[in-house]
């Protein structure tokens, strides 16, 4: 298993071990300990009392989830005071005391037990669950706790019998202080004190009576941590002393963590409003087989903003649409100012993709003039056959007007005109010129006129055709070209575009979605207030300090 990244031991908060055997030297801060006696801190955070004990039916475990030791090193790979592999804790005390599986001799005075508490976690988390109340018929989490309490009590207080025994028949003798419970959640919830009472009771009671044998004995906190009781000023005033439930750090902690949990899945999953037909179900709270008769109490951050995005009022696309049109700047101007001052800007990046871009200019013209529709050839003989047409200046009619321009256009008789000439126009527009000046040229080296028509008719008239072609030719090629490139720049300046359009509206989005997570944890801020906003429900400093006193005094 990977170290995950999380703090080593030795960072972490004193442990109420170090106020039994050490000597306080700053309250709450620094241990020395006793050169006589050490401590081994068998601890795993969150650990319940069917975990301590773990899968070995002797010890009183059972193959079910429930006695998986230690999840906070087995599964999430965390490390601990005190390494001892992936057997349970009690696996490891007893080994600790019959020198297994690490030769440890068993030369131990004192064992304290703190378990229980996450058990009753368990159990409030369960009442809270709305479904888990429905199932089984309660009217709200005070019955629901409140009708659960005496098999969690008699679970607790039995698998503390079973730890104990497990101790006892690995041979230790000696003392071994149970830790009684206090209730962080007494202000919030007032009914929870009597129901802490009553199981620090029953544990005094299953102690004196002898049930666990002898030499155990209770430290029962909850005079200190809840004095006053019933959501007095004095609890929790003790409370704000002796845990982190209204320390504003643990709060703070809590809130963040609170919300990152339901931005990441929602709330718990409840009976949907409409039957089949919950807004926000999903596999986690759908039955087996596709039913959709549950809901999430509340959507996660996605579902809420992709809800907001499709139905708010305004939803998302018509805040686009509105910032793009009249948005401080609006998207015209912003892809204005980007053609212009860009980095790049719109010419260098037409420049880098008529040079390097691939295809680059010189590839597309290359391309259009072989593969075109049509190609350089094609086009080429259709000009020289049929010139080119384009829409008539004014009221003037074209000097190459003819009916083939409306008719190809499919545009009323003279409205369009043949702009560029044909090639025989081309041709027969300056041959009168060409052959007078042939004619002329050809006299002044002293031949006759009937020479001088023989040569034209035999060699100068195709001269003269064959260079009306040629330059033709290559301005219909230049032509082409030009619109080659027009295009290949207006797909660029497309791409540019819409480049410049998408981050627009991905900042219009980012605000949109802000806007909507704002909303978001502010609900849940509210709600969370509106429970009391609990912290951590671990002692501190002073609390470890309590419950070390008390341990100490009953050793």
């Amino acid at each position: 298993m990977g170290e995950p990244g999380c703090e080593p031991p030795s960072a972490f908060e004193p442990g109420l071990e170090n106020y039994v055997f050490g000597k306080e030297i700053k309250k709450g801060t620094a241990i020395k300990p006793s050169k006589k006696t050490s401590t081994i801190n068998l601890s795993c955070p969150g650990e319940t009392s069917s975990g301590l004990i773990g899968h070995n039916v002797g010890f009183g475990g059972g193959a079910g989830a429930e006695f998986n030791p230690c999840g906070w090193h087995n599964s999430s790979g965390f490390r601990r005071h005190y390494e001892y592999g992936s057997v349970s804790q009690l696996e490891a005390a007893a080994g600790l005391i019959t020198g297994n599986p690490e030769g440890q001799a068993a030369a131990i005075s004192l064992v304290s037990i703190n378990i229980g508490s996450n058990d009753e976690l368990h159990v409030l988390g369960a009442c809270r669950n709305s479904l888990y109340r429905e199932a089984h018929g309660y009217a709200n989490e005070g019955e629901c706790v409140e009708k659960e309490a005496p098999a969690l009590f008699g679970k607790i207080l039995t698998h503390m019998g079973d730890t104990v025994a497990v101790l006892r028949g690995a041979g230790y003798t000696g003392h071994i202080v149970i830790l009684g419970f206090y209730n962080p959640f007494g202000v919030l919830v007032h009914s929870t004190d009597a129901l802490q009472e009553a199981l620090n009771g029953e544990l005094e009671n299953q102690v004196a009576k002898g049930t666990y044998g002898p030499g155990v004995k209770v430290a029962n906190p909850y005079s200190t941590f809840n004095d006053g009781h019933e959501g007095g000023a004095g609890e929790k005033a003790a409370l704000t002393t002796n845990t982190e439930f209204y320390n504003p750090a643990a709060i703070a902690d809590e809130l963040a963590s609170t919300t990152k949990g339901l931005e990441e899945k929602g709330g718990e999953c409840k009976k949907a409003k409409v039957a089949g037909k919950g807004q926000f179900n999903n596999p986690g709270c759908t039955e087996p087989g596709g039913s959709k008769e549950f809901e999430k109490a509340s959507p996660s951050l996605a579902e809420a903003e992709g809800f907001q995005e499709a139905f708010g009022k305004p939803d998302l696309a018509e805040v686009i649409a509105e910032q793009e049109l009249e948005g401080e700047p609006n998207l015209a101007t912003v892809t204005e100012a980007n053609e212009k001052n860009g980095k790049p800007n719109l010419p260098e990046v037409e420049a880098f993709q008529e040079a390097s871009g691939k295809p680059n200019l010189a590839e597309a013209e290359a391309f259009q003039e072989a593969s075109g529709k049509p190609n350089l050839a094609e086009a080429t003989a259709f000009t020289e056959a049929n010139g080119v047409c384009g829409p008539k200046l004014g009221t003037k009619t074209g000097r190459f007007n003819d009916a083939a321009c409306s008719e190809e256009n499919v545009l009323k008789e003279g409205e369009y005109e043949r702009v560029k000439p044909n090639l025989k126009e081309a041709t027969e527009a300056h041959e009168a010129e060409a052959h007078a000046g042939y004619i002329a040229a050809c006299e002044g080296k002293g031949k006759s006129l009937a020479e001088c028509e023989v040569g034209w008719a035999t060699e100068g008239k195709a001269e003269y055709e064959a260079a009306v072609k040629k330059a033709f030719d290559e301005e219909v090629e230049a032509g082409f070209d030009e619109a080659v490139e027009a295009g290949f720049d207006a797909a660029v300046k497309a791409g540019f575009d819409a480049a410049v359009k998408t981050a627009f509206d991905e900042g219009i989005e980012n605000i949109f979605d802000h806007k909507v997570q704002f909303a978001f944890d502010k609900a849940v801020r509210e709600g969370f207030e509106a429970a009391g906003s609990p912290g951590d429900i671990h002692p501190s400093h002073a609390g470890y300090k309590v419950l070390g006193n008390l341990v100490k005094a009953n050793k």
